[in-house]
C-alpha cells in the first residue's frame, strides 16, 4: 500500500507531466504554424497533405476523414485551387462526381512544408538519444493507448 508522500509524489509527477505535454504540443503547434502561415494555413495543409498522400479524392472522404463540414471543405479547396496547389477534375466513372486532386505545384509545397517541419524537429529533439525518443515514443504509445480505451 502506498504512503502519503509516494500518492502525493505520483500526483505531482502526473501533473507535471499533463502539463509538459500540454505546454510542449501547444508551443511545437504555435511554431509550425508560424513557418507555414507564409504558405497555407493549417486546415489547408491537412486537405493538401491528404490528397497528397492519396489523389484523387472526393470532398465527402476529406470532409469524414477531418470532420470538417462539406461547406468547408469546398471553402478550403477553392482557396487551395486559386493557389494552384489542386485541381478539380469530374470523375470518369461517373460525371456528377468531382475528384480533387494535388497538383505538381501542391506536391512541390507539401514536401517543402514537410522538410521545413522536419528540420524544426530535428532541431527540437536534437538533444535526445535514439534510446530516448524510442523510450519517450514508446510511452507515448502507451498513453495514447490508454486514452482510446
Amino acid at each position: 500500500m502506498a504512503t502519503t508522500l509516494e500518492v502525493l509524489n505520483r500526483e505531482r509527477l502526473v501533473v507535471e507531466t499533463e502539463k509538459g505535454l500540454r505546454m510542449n504540443y501547444r508551443a511545437i503547434k504555435k511554431d509550425v504554424r508560424g513557418m507555414f502561415n507564409t504558405y497555407l494555413t493549417r486546415n489547408e495543409f491537412f486537405i493538401l497533405k491528404s490528397l497528397c498522400m492519396t489523389s484523387p479524392q472526393i470532398a465527402s472522404a476529406l470532409s469524414n476523414e477531418f470532420q470538417f463540414s462539406a461547406s468547408m471543405i469546398t471553402a478550403l479547396a477553392d482557396e487551395l485551387t486559386k493557389k494552384g496547389l489542386i485541381s478539380r477534375e469530374r470523375s470518369e466513372m461517373d460525371r456528377r462526381v468531382v475528384e480533387l486532386r494535388a497538383t505538381e505545384d501542391g506536391i512541390e509545397l507539401f514536401e517543402k512544408l514537410e522538410a521545413m517541419k522536419m528540420d524544426y524537429l530535428n532541431e527540437m529533439f536534437n538533444e535526445f538519444s535514439e534510446s530516448e525518443l524510442e523510450t519517450f515514443t514508446h510511452l507515448l504509445q502507451k498513453l495514447d493507448k490508454k486514452a482510446k480505451q
